[in-house]
């Protein structure tokens, strides 16, 4: 106010807006598993849209829970609102195995044929100095 004799002034503080950064991490997990999410900005909360697919602590780790899409989002709220960053994490599905058939005796130098209707496997020996078996075959 200014009448010619007196002024009176006021310091007004503006405050910022929040920002809540940008989240950063693989978007890729699979069922049991888990990655780390980060966020350059301080003071958010983490949430899950579909905690059904996949859920996320305090820290940004994320665990998958079933296969499908969640959105996770980096919350920050100040006085002057509240902003989220978003990342789709996609919990993709655990392969599936099938059942070992064939005979499991052999003996030395001789071969047996295991088969697994699944397919789409590598084979594999646990101890290959007892026992090996081709890759692709199950011979």
């Amino acid at each position: 106010m200014n009448n010619g004799c007196a002024t009176t002034s006021v310091v007004v503080t503006v405050n910022p807006l929040p920002n809540a950064g940008s989240i950063s991490g693989s978007p890729i997990v699979c069922p049991g598993a888990t990655i780390m999410l980060t966020d350059g900005a301080a003071g958010g909360i983490w949430s899950s849209v579909t905690p059904a697919s996949a859920t996320v602590g305090s820290t940004g780790i994320v665990t998958g829970v079933a296969a499908g899409t969640s959105v996770i989002s980096y919350t920050v709220s100040n006085g002057c609102g509240t902003v989220a960053a978003t990342s789709t994490v996609t919990v993709n599905p655990l392969p599936v195995t099938g059942t070992i058939t064939g005979t499991p005796v052999v003996c030395p130098a001789a071969t047996t044929t295991l088969a697994d209707a699944a397919g789409g496997g590598v084979w594999s020996s646990v101890t290959p100095t007892v026992a090996s078996i081709g890759s692709l075959k199950g011979l």
